[in-house]
């Protein structure tokens, strides 16, 4: 049994109860901004003994990008400091901080009790290329402009590696922690999925000419999902791998059928959204499923055994799709301002074809385009993740960003196909293959490029790697912080 140092924990708590008081003196000073920062600090600090919990946290929320916290809703903390009243974020970005914070502070205990710490950097000197290419691409921003580029590389660059990758990479590379968290994404893809179902039977989802889709909604004015179909689209067409994986997984068990079951009414769901990337990211699933089991399955004999599901439902459905997508003048009006936004990004990439316009310049850039305010209103973003590159980091951004990824999809696809590896770890590179194709295929007709609901399933993939790595292929910058010695070091 470990003995208990009654003098260190009563050095903590005379530690803590100082630091408290210290931060009462500053309310009286200040007011409440000290406490907040005392909670946070506390928070973290107690997250810090248990970074799976936090995971599992931030995994369940990755999805709710919509669900946004602004500061301006806590005058009482804030009043007074302008700056940090104007912050506002999703609420999984704070929480991917926080968690931050909390894996520091805990490889700091680590470092002070004399043990040897280690930091998983996965692909790090790709993604350091990458940021190269952001910088670069400042030099084409005004100076008025350069600090908002800055900005953007540290809030989505430099985030979606740290507070996804990087934490997927430490945290979730253990096989039970791994898996968990596919179940805490499966869950919330669940409820996403739930949502559209009534959303769908209540005819709350329905556009124009009255045609019903899948869709989120509200509940006492909160959206976590957002209130657009596409939202959904994008959740489920990222857990529907996973459902298919425990299906799979678990198809000589009586659980077998209700995972089964869950799979189809995902499925469903997601075309009920039709949404036309999450039809297009679902079908080239299918393609690669096909094409990575066609010597495994015998997709006849599962032809004739859905035929009735193919024939009076998805047939039904991708006719009414056609229908939807040609007869409805929102999705007409959608596909012009894609196509606008499409040759506003191929015409700032002529003018910069190397190093771009600058990171974070495209908003800017188009909102200058007057034709298209007048005709479609402010935009939003790039609808697509190459068109987003090219038009503000060039050929360099859109390479480096391509070496990264590539490098990911390469070393899964690698480890799946190597016989080496136990059925177990082929079937869990199997479904993390599709945790980074879908999620990326997504985003090549969408605008969130540096979400959680991007990297987050990619850091699963990643994470997954690292726990079923049976010998060490896996590239992979690791540091390794001892008392007496530091050393980097390449596997």
């Amino acid at each position: 049994m470990k003995e208990i140092s009654y003098k260190k924990t009563a050095f903590k708590f005379f530690g803590f109860v100082l630091l408290f008081l210290c931060f009462v003196l500053l309310y009286i000073w200040v007011g409440y901004l000290p406490l907040a920062v005392f909670f946070i600090l506390f928070l973290a600090w107690a997250v810090s003994y248990r970074l799976d919990i936090g995971w599992y946290i931030l995994v369940f929320i990755s999805p709710l990008i919509n669900w946004v916290i602004s500061f301006e809703q806590f005058p009482s903390f804030f009043s007074g400091f302008y700056r940090l009243e104007q912050v506002n974020a999703p609420a999984v970005e704070f929480w991917a901080i926080l968690l931050l914070i909390a894996f520091v502070i805990n490889k700091f205990r680590g470092f002070f009790k004399g043990e040897s710490e280690q930091v998983n950097l996965p692909g790090f000197h790709l993604f350091a290329l990458f940021i190269l290419s952001a910088v670069v691409s400042l030099i084409n921003l005004s100076s008025v402009e350069i600090a908002g580029g800055i900005k953007y590389i540290f809030h989505f660059l430099l985030l979606f590696y740290f507070g996804y990758v990087m934490l997927g990479a430490n945290i979730a590379n253990d096989k039970k922690i791994w898996e968990k968290s596919l179940a805490v994404f499966a869950s919330i893809g669940f409820l996403g999925a739930a949502m559209g179902f009534v959303s769908f039977v209540f005819g709350w989802g329905a556009v124009a000419g009255g045609m019903r889709r899948a869709a989120p909604f509200s509940i006492g004015g909160w959206a976590p999902f957002g209130d657009q179909h596409i939202f959904l689209a994008e959740t489920i067409t990222s857990v529907l791998p996973i459902f298919l994986y425990f299906w799979y997984k678990n198809k000589n068990t009586a659980r077998g059928k209700y995972y089964g079951a869950a799979t189809i009414f995902v499925l469903i769901i997601g075309l009920l959204t039709l949404s036309r990337a999450g039809w297009l990211t679902m079908a080239v699933e299918a393609v690669v499923f096909v094409y990575l089991m066609r010597k495994k399955i015998d997709f006849k004999k599962y032809a004739r055994k859905f035929q009735f599901l193919i024939a009076f439902f998805i047939v039904p459905l991708f006719v009414y799709l056609v229908y939807f997508l040609t007869a409805s003048p929102i999705v007409r009006s959608s596909t012009a301002a894609r196509w606008y936004l499409a040759n506003i990004s191929w015409f700032l990439f002529k003018e910069h074809p190397f190093i771009g316009q600058g990171i974070g310049s495209f908003l800017s850039r188009a909102g200058e385009i007057g034709v298209f305010r007048f005709e479609f209103g402010d935009p939003l973003d790039a609808h697509g993740i190459a068109q987003k590159l090219l038009a503000e980091q060039g050929i360099f951004g859109l390479l480096t960003f391509g070496l990264f990824i590539g490098w990911i999809v390469f070393i899964i696809y690698k480890r799946y196909r190597d016989e080496r590896y136990t059925e177990e770890a082929r079937l869990a590179y199997f479904v993390s293959l599709f945790l980074v194709l879908s999620p990326l295929v997504f985003q090549l007709f969408n605008t969130q490029f540096y979400s959680s609901k991007m990297w987050v399933p990619i850091a699963l993939a990643v994470a997954q790697s690292i726990a079923y790595s049976s010998e060490t292929l896996f590239a992979n910058l690791r540091i390794n912080f001892a008392r007496k010695k530091k050393f980097v070091s390449k596997i």
